[in-house]
């Protein structure tokens, strides 16, 4: 099974990055309509779509995640501590460091994109794409690395099966493309 791997894996690539996590616990109960999580210590919101489910483990990080066959999509979201000197690319270099150094070691054929620099309603956002392989994780993989400048940085590390259905594809990007300000 491959969850119990990725679930492990997945704390200590955001530990060695952060020095902030435990073992993910994903103990959420679906509900049956989207409905919106929030993280309050970065001051956003997400709208999750029905069947997505959303923990906060007693480090604060929050894991989103659902699992179709074979396939699956995990969100893990932390507070990206920073000192007010620091600029929202030295945050994600700082973020992204530990992920990458621990992926270049687990995945094989490990390859990371280029970083793209936008915004989400309104707040600053860096991002870069990885991929390579690990079997114990599903065989090919595809990951994201994002950090978002909110009122407190959120860093966010993604990790999906590359081969995925249509719906968990559209899912994952409406749940990145809905984080915004809490209202």
């Amino acid at each position: 099974m491959v969850f119990p791997k990725l679930k492990h894996n997945l704390s200590r690539y955001l530990l060695m990055g952060l020095g902030l996590l435990a073992t993910c616990s994903l103990a959420a109960a679906q509900t049956a309509k989207s409905n919106t999580y929030k993280i309050t210590e970065a001051g956003v919101q997400i709208d999750l779509p029905a069947g997505w489910d959303a923990s906060k483990d007693p480090n604060g990080t929050h894991t989103i995640v659902k699992k179709d066959g074979d396939s699956y999509v995990v969100y893990s979201m932390s507070v990206v501590p920073r000192e007010p000197a620091m600029t929202v690319d030295m945050t994600f270099a700082a973020f992204s460091e530990g992920i990458f150094e621990h992926a270049k070691k687990e995945w094989k054929g490990f390859k990371a994109g280029d970083i793209v620099k936008d915004t989400v309603n309104g707040m600053d956002i860096r991002a870069q794409k990885i991929e390579g392989t690990d079997e114990s994780l599903g065989g090919e993989l595809e990951g994201l690395v994002v950090v978002i400048d909110s009122s407190k940085p959120l860093g966010i590390f993604g990790q999906r099966t590359k081969k995925h259905s249509d719906t968990l594809e559209n899912e994952g990007s409406q749940i990145l493309g809905s984080i915004k300000k809490i209202q």
